[in-house]
């Protein structure tokens, strides 16, 4: 999948956001985000990944990236943990390339972090796992499919 660059002003042309992890406060543990179809609408070749921190109370939140391939009926199969080669951290979270997720979300960790997903499944998700939760945090991941294989009409 190639993508010739910006053609036009109007980004909500190349652009496609998803909310994945909502934003709510996450007390639970093991909560999976919204399904993320890379093949929707002819396909994305580009992917990132959003965390947006909002108030933490109290915890350890941490992120596992999923992927999956479709199940032969248009749905994600079995998610597997996306292996940290097909993902590239934003220069948020340090240097490109080093780190296979989010950084936890705690008291001392309360920046926008973006991940892009390089890798080749259709489906990817982000779960979230918390430790130590009584309140929680409030907080949530949108997904960015960018760069499409088919235009929009204008």
């Amino acid at each position: 999948m190639s993508f010739p660059g910006v053609i036009g002003k109007n980004p909500s042309k190349y652009l496609w956001a998803i909310q994945t992890l909502l934003p709510k406060a996450y007390i639970g543990t093991g909560t999976s985000g919204a399904d993320i179809n890379r093949y929707r609408n002819g396909g994305y070749s580009a992917l990132a990944l959003v965390f947006i921190p909002g108030l933490w109370t109290d915890g350890t939140h941490t992120f596992v990236i999923e992927e999956a391939d479709d199940n032969g009926s248009g749905s994600p199969g079995t998610y597997s943990t996306v292996v940290a080669a097909d993902l590239m951290p934003g220069p948020e979270v340090g240097v490109y390339g080093t780190a296979a997720t989010f950084l936890p979300f705690n008291a001392a960790s309360t920046v926008v972090q973006r991940i892009d997903y390089i890798g080749r499944k259709q489906w990817v998700r982000v779960r979230s796992v918390e430790a130590g939760v009584t309140t929680g945090a409030v907080y949530s991941v949108l997904a960015l499919l960018a760069a499409p294989n088919i235009f929009p009409a204008a």
